[in-house]
């Protein structure tokens, strides 16, 4: 077995407060600037706004926000390290990769529900525009990681099954 490699930042926790209170203040600000110099309309406007970005689009910014977790991986296994408890998921249980916004944000979608849901987000560097070279060749190392297991994983699935033949 080979060393666990990271792929997530360690600073997860500060991202998340960054992120959260960064947005926060952008709802707040751009919701109150409707209503300088905009009178009684400027009020229901902005009322309205902030009632939509509170029941509609931050729940789920939230609720992603705290899908971010740390991850690792080595040659069989992707491990998902979370309050003390590590999580073994095995490469072939994992269905695909992908980017999910600009910031460095990638989504690990499962093949089935694994106890963190249908899937796992992971920041991958607080500076990800400025290194992405870095972080894109660790991350298609474990694409090929996964589409090797899914092939031997395979292969060891149709060797084992009896023949129909007679």
């Amino acid at each position: 077995m080979k060393k666990e490699r990271s792929i997530s930042t360690k600073y997860i926790q500060l991202y998340q407060v960054l992120a959260t209170a960064a947005v926060s203040a952008f709802v707040f600000f751009y919701g109150t600037s409707f209503i300088r110099d905009r009178g009684w309309i400027g009020i229901l406007m902005s009322v309205l706004y902030v009632a939509f970005v509170i029941y509609f689009w931050y729940p789920s910014f939230l609720k992603n926000i705290r899908k971010i977790k740390q991850i690792s991986y080595d040659d069989e296994y992707l491990y998902v390290h979370e309050e003390g408890v590590d999580t073994q998921i095995p490469l072939e249980r994992v269905r695909d990769v992908e980017i999910t916004s600009l910031d460095g944000m990638h989504r690990f979608n499962f093949v089935d529900k694994e106890p963190f849901g249908a899937y796992i987000l992971c920041k991958t560097s607080i500076w990800y525009p400025l290194n992405f070279r870095k972080v894109d060749k660790e991350l298609n190392r474990v694409r090929n990681l996964i589409s090797k297991r899914k092939r031997t994983f395979v292969e060891e699935n149709q060797n084992s099954l009896p023949s129909n033949t007679a």
